[in-house]
């Protein structure tokens, strides 16, 4: 059964309070970027440490908070596949999302809908109707998941970090009806980008949190090594996803000249591409070790 095992070090502990301590310094940055407080540091990286902009360090950091996110709930998929088919689809479900989540973050897809920079995409197939089917998903996988009660407190986690990011909407809605974007003070408009943006993270967060328990396999006690440990990263492996991979390639790359506009520092979904690859290769490189923890240096001994 999932999560009897707990894991054999704080792994979980240090992972959410990295992620947590950067998504801070960031806002931080951000804030302090708008008030135009004279700091070195941030003069030097502003353009990258900005959460408002899009195409640089920050916003790269915030889509793979969302694709971390999508990696723990395919560790879900994987653990329940086989045994009970329910759950490990509500899982994919979820992780399939999120990783879409990643891919608008990074590659600014919802930025461009109101320019109608990409007809193609938003005028065949309207923004509305998508939005609805992905809210349906979520609710329809979180209810398959209540009936598993060892899941409902991820449930819960989950829909309140979904929530978190729903405020967002919101805020950006005040922000026209006011007209917040074009206060004079400095304070203000930092105070408001750093709010909304903080809000984002935290959401992303949150989700991070319900989803991190799927992936038991870390430092698992002897005998529990068959349990899921980032498995994303090593799915790719068999021939057909190898293939479908390689023909991603040239698709997202052909779509980013699509959607790009000239004199515009919007994002690029062949950037996401790249950084989720380049990711994935990382994990790939340690899991061994992540699922095997001290043990692994010390028979090499």
């Amino acid at each position: 059964m999932p999560h009897l095992i707990e894991p054999r070090s704080n792994w979980q502990k240090l992972w959410m309070y990295g992620l947590t301590a950067f998504s801070l310094f960031l806002v931080l940055a951000t804030f302090l970027i708008m008030v135009g407080l004279n700091v070195p540091f941030l003069n030097l990286f502003r353009g990258q440490l900005h959460l408002g902009h899009e195409n640089n360090v920050a916003a790269w950091f915030s889509g793979m908070l969302f694709f971390s996110a999508g990696v723990h709930a395919f560790d879900g998929f994987i653990e329940n596949r086989g045994a009970r088919v329910q759950a490990a689809i509500a899982w994919l479900i979820i992780a399939i999302i999120l990783l879409g989540l990643s891919l608008d973050e990074v590659g600014s897809l919802h930025e461009r809908a109101d320019n109608n920079i990409a007809p193609l995409m938003y005028k065949t197939v309207p923004l509305l109707p998508i939005q609805t089917a992905i809210i349906v998903l979520v609710f329809g996988s979180m209810w398959s998941l209540w009936k598993y009660p060892e899941y409902r407190k991820q449930v819960v986690l989950f829909l309140i970090g979904c929530a978190v990011l729903a405020t967002v909407h919101f805020q950006e809605r005040l922000e026209n009806v006011y007209g917040w974007g074009d206060v004079e003070s400095r304070f203000l408009r930092g105070l408001r980008l750093a709010g909304e943006e903080g809000t984002e993270l935290l959401g992303a967060l949150i989700i991070i949190r319900s989803c991190l328990p799927n992936s038991q396999g870390i430092f698992a006690r002897s005998g529990h090594r068959t349990r899921p440990v980032f498995d994303l990263a090593t799915y790719w492996s068999t021939p057909v996803t190898l293939v479908s991979l390689f023909l991603l390639v040239p698709g997202f790359t052909l779509f980013s000249a699509f959607i790009g506009e000239e004199n515009t520092p919007r994002g690029y979904p062949a950037s996401w591409l790249a950084g989720v690859l380049f990711m994935c290769a990382g994990i790939a490189a340690i899991k061994t070790y992540l699922e095997k923890g001290k043990e692994c240096g010390q028979k090499r001994r």
